[in-house]
């Protein structure tokens, strides 16, 4: 799972999915890339990022990644 922050105490859930995928792209601590799967509406292709969702941002975090 990837952690978006969005602000004070909240933020945004998305799957992470490993892969040969473009976009979306985040790197957990042992150098694993993992793309965003956006998993609350329909229509998005793997490493498609909503552009409502401030991915990347400082906090931005793979979540149970080894």
């Amino acid at each position: 799972m990837i952690f978006i922050p969005t602000g004070g105490n909240t933020g945004h859930m998305a799957a992470g999915i490993e892969g040969n995928y473009s976009g979306g792209l985040i790197r957990d601590y042992a150098g694993v890339e993992y793309h965003y799967a956006e998993c609350t509406a329909k229509g998005w292709e793997i490493g498609q990022v909503p552009g409502s969702i401030p991915f990347g941002v400082q906090g931005t975090t793979v979540l149970g990644a080894s």
